[in-house]
């Protein structure tokens, strides 16, 4: 109990950055993370839905050349 006593007094004297800090760690050691970014990441493509919701007809690449050489 002393142990936790210290504890709550030098917590007590931090800094706001300083106590960020100390959660941080308090975390880390009681398995309370917060997803990471890389794990929010999906696991398909936007392109790939874009084409999906699209459908087959959408433009192709030919479709594009066309356009453009209609515009020169």
């Amino acid at each position: 109990m002393k142990l936790k006593e210290k504890i709550k007094s030098k917590v007590d004297g931090l800094d706001p950055y300083d106590l960020r800090i100390v959660e941080i760690l308090i975390d880390s050691l009681t398995g309370d993370r917060k997803p990471h970014r890389s794990k929010l990441i999906p696991k398909t493509n936007y392109y790939d839905e874009v084409i999906k919701l699209t459908g087959a007809a959408g433009l192709t690449s030919s479709d594009i050349n066309i356009g453009r050489e209609e515009r020169i």
